[in-house]
């Protein structure tokens, strides 16, 4: 009888947060800050943010990456081609 493998649970740990916040954003660099703040100061802390940049020129990306270093809710999504949604 061939032994079994034992079963990896590495991906069953890997939890998966109860909220998807998905932020669309164009040079956004003067507001973006202060939609990233409120969403991260809600009382809900299961969150994710996906912040989807459509190609910006200013400091936007600078901005989000910023967030991103800080606070593992927080993720970059680029659009360069700004596809839409």
């Amino acid at each position: 009888m061939a032994q079994s493998k034992p079963l990896d649970l590495r991906f069953a740990l890997v939890s998966t947060p109860r909220i998807s916040v998905i932020m669309p954003t164009f040079n956004s660099s003067r507001y973006i800050s202060e939609a990233v703040d409120s969403v991260l100061a809600q009382s809900e802390t299961d969150v994710e943010l996906l912040i989807v940049d459509g190609g910006s020129k200013d400091r936007t990306v600078e901005i989000i990456r910023s967030y991103e270093a800080r606070d593992s809710r927080v993720r970059y999504v680029p659009n360069p081609d700004d596809k839409g949604p």
